[in-house]
């Protein structure tokens, strides 16, 4: 990131970067250069063109392939891997359950992106903090916890695409595991097992 245009710390110049790319239209359906290049008006639309193979490899490295978007109806909606099962016991005696699954990279402000593609609202709830849900239709939707409200990148009644970042993890609420992504589904209304139902739609959380 050059300084000129935003700053040389890492986590102010990523959250400056893709708060301005969520807000191009069209963005998940460009070139990664010709994104990044609507973000930054550079001089050359293609000047981050040779590093995408590049980028693209250190990420699946470093992070697993299914981390990233993907062009499939469903993708993994965070970075790292599962930190907390759904079904868990929480609090004393076990007096309620973990109703989603935990993702967590072991940083905060890391990426969010839609599961799959859907209308997307936004709240605020004392024990998740920061949430936004996904109506993917069918009866399916996916909730993102943890959130601080700075963060939440979306509109209510927002169309979201399949990959298209919508926030960044955090720690907000009752949350004591540090900043992750506390996710859940619901069918029919009903919470169900998000690993299972990832699997089952091809895009298994990493464990």
């Amino acid at each position: 990131q050059q300084e000129w245009w935003g700053s040389l710390n890492p986590t102010k110049a990523a959250t400056m970067f893709y708060t301005r790319l969520a807000a191009v239209d069209g963005w998940q359906n460009m070139p990664p250069s010709h994104a990044a290049h609507r973000v930054q008006i550079n001089s050359n639309p293609d000047h981050y063109t040779r590093w995408v193979d590049d980028a693209t490899a250190v990420v699946d490295a470093l992070s697993g392939d299914c981390s990233a978007p993907g062009s499939g109806e469903w993708i993994v909606p965070a970075r790292g891997t599962v930190t907390g099962t759904f079904g868990d016991c929480r609090g004393s005696g076990c007096e309620r359950q973990h109703m989603g699954t935990d993702l967590a990279d072991g940083t905060c402000q890391s990426p969010i992106w839609a599961a799959s593609a859907g209308i997307a609202t936004k709240g605020w709830t004392d024990l998740g903090g920061g949430v936004t849900t996904i109506d993917h239709g069918n009866g399916i939707k996916t909730k993102y916890y943890h959130q601080r409200r700075e963060d939440i990148l979306i509109q209510d009644g927002q169309q979201v695409a399949a990959g298209e970042l919508i926030g960044a993890t955090g720690n907000e609420g009752t949350s004591s595991a540090g900043c992750h992504l506390h996710f859940e589904v619901f069918k029919d209304g009903k919470a169900i097992n998000p690993e299972t139902f990832m699997a089952s739609v091809g895009a298994p959380l990493p464990k």
